[in-house]
């Protein structure tokens, strides 16, 4: 995803259905305000990057519908705020973290990734 200088003090994006690919930059983790990102129903490739562990303000991070690589990074367990998950229909691999908030979260969150092993 390409995007020029993001104001640090947004609270929500919502970039959902509008047709963007590449993938999530790492720096989206700048955004210490965000409350809610939604980026679900593109084309974003990759994984889930790391430095979202830094969105600790984080309530809703919906990246359902895309195409995302690799593991759902150990780190988000960190958001102790976020309260919906939501990665459906991607093509995640590997464990579903289980600590603190991910203990929450519904099975159907996680649907669609063939790869994802574990309860939610």
């Amino acid at each position: 995803m390409e995007h020029n200088k993001i104001p640090e003090y947004l609270t929500v994006i919502d970039l959902s259905s509008n047709g963007s690919v590449g993938e999530i930059p790492s720096s989206i983790g700048n955004l210490k305000e965000l409350h809610m990102l939604n980026l679900s129903n593109n084309a974003i490739t990759g994984s889930i990057p790391s430095p979202l562990r830094n969105l600790t303000k984080l309530e809703a991070l919906d990246l359902s519908r895309n195409e995302l690589t690799g593991k759902i990074p150990p780190e988000l367990t960190q958001l102790t705020s976020l309260s919906f998950f939501n990665v459906l229909d991607n093509r995640l691999s590997g464990p579903i973290p289980r600590e603190k908030r991910f203990n929450t979260f519904e099975n159907s969150s996680n649907v669609g990734n063939l790869g994802l092993c574990g309860a939610p």
